[in-house]
């Protein structure tokens, strides 16, 4: 387009335009290169050993001024043709079963973002546990902070911050504090005769926002839904890639199961 006559006039530019059409067309498949003119000497040679006489073949030249017009001709069509295969291609991601899919998952991730979000408002379940085995500062959180490994005697694992004596050694007993909807593990708190102190379990989807806005993209999808190559990246990316997250969210830890009851199982 750059170079098109339609846009540009100059005959410099139409020359370009038409070595760009013909060489990419040369590439695609779509015309056969040109072939070399064999020299004198060679017709010479060829027809001494040839026997019978050869018949001189006369070439229609063609000018560049018609090789120009083909060449507008056929990029006319070949924008055509993509035109048209754009249409089939959005047609076949935005009906039939595909769309009905990514229907059915931007429901289910608008459902379960918007419980992410109003979990951490509601209130909180707290169930009690004990510590068996812990492993100071084994990690780092994604802001700096250096995370401990405990064990408790459910047989649960948690990452935690700003771990002390208070929690492994004086007091083991504690309490989970966990979301309502998700039963996300939030602090574990620690208390003896005087005070409580909480501990911020790291590494969960409680700590990051980024798994409501991925489960918000399907949405997204569907009210967006036009043919430019922002929707098809996004439809592939929420058809193959959020639609799978999202399984697993709710999967893991029987969360499915959680968001059902409102967070009483």
């Amino acid at each position: 387009m750059r170079y098109h006559p339609d846009k540009n006039p100059s005959k410099q530019d139409a020359h370009h335009f038409l070595l760009i059409k013909e060489a990419y067309e040369i590439v695609t498949g779509k015309i056969t290169p040109p072939v070399a003119k064999p020299r004198p000497n060679t017709v010479k040679k060829a027809a001494q050993n040839n026997s019978s006489t050869p018949r001189t073949v006369q070439r229609k030249k063609t000018s560049e001024a018609d090789r120009l017009k083909a060449a507008r001709d056929r990029f006319k069509e070949q924008i055509l043709r993509e035109e048209i295969e754009n249409e089939r291609y959005f047609r076949r991601l935005s009906s039939g079963k595909r769309w009905k899919l990514m229907k059915l998952t931007a429901a289910v991730g608008l459902i379960v973002s918007i419980s992410a979000i109003a979990d951490r408002f509601l209130p909180r379940h707290y169930v009690e546990d004990r510590v068996t085995n812990y492993v100071l500062n084994k990690a780092s959180s994604f802001d700096g902070k250096a995370l401990s490994f405990v064990k408790t005697s459910s047989g649960r694992y948690f990452w935690v911050s700003d771990i002390n004596y208070l929690l492994y050694s004086k007091a083991p007993t504690i309490y989970v504090e966990r979301t309502w909807l998700f039963h996300e593990p939030v602090h574990l708190i620690a208390r003896d005769k005087v005070k409580y102190e909480y501990f911020p379990v790291h590494f969960t989807h409680y700590r990051h926002f980024v798994l409501p806005i991925l489960f918000l993209i399907p949405a997204f999808v569907i009210w967006y839904k036009r043919k430019t190559i922002t929707f098809t990246v996004l439809f592939l990316s929420s058809y193959y890639g959020v639609s799978a997250l999202l399984i697993y969210f709710l999967l893991a830890g029987d969360r499915w199961a959680h968001l059902l009851t409102l967070g009483f199982l």
